[in-house]
């Protein structure tokens, strides 16, 4: 089983089931697809609490993602294996990772991660009931 830790902004979207994705850098040790997830948050701020657990999951795909800077408007954008997607297909694809735009999505992974352009995978789980 692997654990994939949320922030707490995220937890009512696990539950609810709107949120079905999350783009994390790439691993030494990749998820892939049929690997179950346990989907968990922190009970407190502080790393070293207790995990809540907010349910099972199978991970059903696993895509190569990166967010680059567009080289000629220098604008971020995102590629799905290597082939630049879409302004639209950007903004569903942080929706559906519980972002409001892509736009929001850039700027909690420059955030986050401390870092821009980012390179990682996009994971995606079917709930278990």
């Amino acid at each position: 089983m692997r654990v994939l830790m949320f922030q707490s902004q995220f937890v009512e979207a696990i539950e609810h089931g709107t949120k079905t994705t999350t783009l994390l850098p790439r691993r030494s040790r990749p998820i892939r697809v049929g690997d179950t997830l346990s989907l968990r948050t922190w009970s407190r701020k502080a790393s070293r609490c207790r995990h809540i657990i907010l349910g099972a999951a199978t991970c059903t795909a696993v895509d190569r993602v990166d967010l680059i800077f567009d080289s000629k408007s220098g604008t971020p954008v995102i590629c799905f294996a290597g082939h630049r997607r879409s302004k639209e297909i950007a903004d569903f694809i942080a929706q559906k990772d519980g972002f409001e735009s892509f736009d929001a999505l850039v700027r909690f992974y420059r955030h986050v991660h401390g870092y821009f352009p980012f390179e990682g995978n996009l994971i995606t789980w079917q709930r278990i009931k």
